[in-house]
């Protein structure tokens, strides 16, 4: 169990994810409210072994193509609608991404996807073909953030000696099952999960997963016999669940509250005296000396999140021992009463899940209701457009269509929100905004070329000079086939990354690569193909280097050429278009004459 305030390097997808040597990710499944694209990136290729640097700024062109060609199908994030933040940069790289993305299209009036639930499959790339199962649930949005958040890690190998836990299988599934995996084989990894057993941190026992929402099951903590102590963890409060637990145990047990200044003024300005059976203590952000810009706080989950407490815990120490209550569940009525959907994890021990609790609440700055002040009036046009975005999520049910005059989005219903002095604007993620003019049903988008068709639309919402901007996953009504994908990754990768490419492979070494010449897009300047790479008889591969591939292992051939084929036609396009340095240009002539060779001789 984790209690954490690192920057986003620590997102536990990252180490959860990453599979051991010689072993791969064959699935894996985020479930999160709220989705940053460059951290589903940064995630992505944590699956396909890739390292990221220390703030994941080297997600290069070749490890992300590399990553998203061994991926892609395997690899899902199930997030609330509206609520995928647009990202700054990125541009084609990203998005390619709606490959991974589902939208849960849950109308955030009345109830919201909220799990935070990591659920992956790794499999030993040997004859033994190994199975190990990882799992995490906590408080943690697929996002950079530096929040106080909380987590719980669960491994399961089948034949292992470990435990089964109640709810966890069906949990799975049901994950499975929103990421539209095939319904066969569903069911043939739920009888696989039968057989695992789950290996968790030493000194506990976790006694239950509950899966909360619509239609599922209905679950409160049970107080524990002979309550000595209770803390509660949420940055979000309401007067009901606050005085539920207000009123557990007797008179003599020990009750703390840890949440944020502004819940605690909005709770108690709303509802005096709702503190009065508690503790109270607010926890400010943790020290970082991180750039934060980049973050995304405008959401009803997030808004909290940069002031410093994210995490979501019931801790009881009673008679028996311990117990805690971790997951994704605010103290809220929406979040315990099985309105949005939530998961969360019971965990007991006899001793030691106090310790880090009580760290958490001398961490805390201890507050009374006097001393509480009402926060600063919020801003009544930025709640104007968050109330707007809610609506327009809930109301985009629309499809893309591609014809010749440009992109077509379309739907049964007008995607506008109430308010008619609100301006809707959209966009494809390479293209500029445009207005969608109030009571019409369709829109048609400017012309882009195959490469940078996406699923992902921009959306921008504006009222009296403010803004509020995210990206809606928009599908196609034909779906876009695998020659988007192939054109995309050839236009994304210069000369000198798919030759590297190609002598990873052939050196049987394809998932080291040294960082290259792109991140997120062109440089400034000018052409993005074109630097000063060292001499390319350094990377460039030869056919002295294709022969002796090919005399340790024939198979080497056909993973060449089925990047050749892919990706190789679109590169020479894009290269009559733009020019590259002249090594680059030798060294690719070079490969084509000597594949020609191979393909000959060799290969018949």
């Amino acid at each position: 169990m984790t209690v954490e305030n690192k920057h986003w390097p620590g997102i536990p997808y990252l180490d959860l994810l990453k599979p051991q040597h010689r072993w791969k990710v064959e699935m894996a499944i985020l479930a999160t409210y709220s989705a940053d694209l460059v951290a589903v990136t940064a995630a992505l290729m944590a699956a396909a072994g890739v390292n990221v640097d220390d703030k994941g700024q080297k997600l290069s062109s070749l490890r992300f193509a590399r990553s998203y060609e061994e991926l892609r199908g395997k690899f899902h994030v199930i997030s609330q609608s509206g609520r995928i933040s647009l990202p700054r940069s990125g541009g084609p790289l990203l998005s390619l991404l709606d490959r991974m993305m589902v939208q849960v299209d849950c109308d955030e009036e009345k109830r919201s996807w909220h799990p935070k639930f990591t659920v992956a499959r790794h499999v030993s790339d040997d004859k033994a073909r190994k199975v190990e199962w990882r799992v995490w649930i906590g408080s943690r949005n697929l996002t950079r953030d530096i929040s106080w958040d909380s987590g719980l890690v669960i491994t399961g190998e089948k034949g292992k000696a470990g435990n089964s836990i109640p709810g966890l299988v069906e949990t799975i599934c049901f994950f499975m099952e929103k990421a539209r995996i095939d319904a066969k084989k569903v069911n043939q990894l739920k009888r696989e999960l039968g057989l695992v057993n789950w290996i968790v941190p030493p000194r506990i026992k976790v006694e239950e997963v509950c899966l909360l929402g619509p239609d599922l099951r209905s679950y409160f903590p049970e107080v524990p016999d002979g309550l000595k102590e209770v803390v509660v963890v949420s940055p979000f409060l309401d007067r009901g669940i606050v005085n539920k637990f207000g009123t557990w145990g007797g008179g003599g047990v020990k009750r703390w509250i840890l949440s944020t200044r502004p819940a605690f003024a909005k709770l108690v300005r709303s509802h005096g005296g709702s503190l009065n059976a508690f503790s109270a203590g607010y926890l400010g952000s943790p020290e970082s000396s991180e750039d934060t810009s980049f973050d995304t706080v405008d959401s009803d989950d997030e808004v909290l999140e940069s002031r410093g407490l994210h995490a979501k815990l019931i801790y009881a120490r009673h008679a028996k021992g311990e117990s805690l209550w971790m997951g994704s569940a605010n103290a809220t009525s929406r979040g315990w009463g099985g309105r949005n959907f939530e998961v969360v994890v019971k965990l007991s021990a006899t001793a030691g899940i106090g310790a880090g609790i009580h760290a958490l609440v001398g961490l805390s700055t201890p507050i009374k209701d006097a001393e509480i002040v009402d926060p600063p009036d919020s801003d009544p046009i930025e709640e104007e457009l968050k109330v707007a975005r809610n609506q327009v999520a809930a109301r985009w049910r629309l499809v893309h269509e591609m014809f010749e005059k440009g992109n077509r989005l379309s739907g049964n219903v007008a995607p506008h929100p109430d308010n008619e002095n609100i301006q809707l604007e959209v966009a494809q993620l390479s293209t500029e905004y445009v207005t969608w003019l109030r009571n019409t049903k369709e829109l048609i988008l400017a012309p882009v070329p195959l490469y940078a068709q996406t699923e992902f639309v921009k959306v921008r919402l504006s009222l009296l000079g403010k803004h509020l901007e995210w990206v809606q996953l928009t599908p196609f009504k034909a779906p876009l086939g695998e020659e988007r994908d192939q054109q995309a990754i050839a236009r994304l990768l210069s000369p000198k990354a798919f030759l590297e490419w190609i002598r990873a492979i052939l050196e049987g070494q394809e998932t080291h690569f040294e960082d290259e010449d792109q991140n997120f897009g062109p440089k400034r300047g000018g052409n993005d193909y074109t630097s000063n790479h060292d001499s390319f008889q350094i990377w460039a591969p030869t056919l002295e280097m294709v022969l002796s591939a090919w005399s340790r292992n024939p198979g080497v051939l056909n993973s060449v050429q089925e990047r050749v084929s892919k990706y190789l036609p679109s590169m020479l396009a894009r290269l009559a278009e733009h020019p590259v340095s002249k090594d680059e240009s030798r060294a690719i002539k070079e490969f084509i004459e000597a594949w020609e060779i191979v393909q000959q001789v060799l290969t018949k």
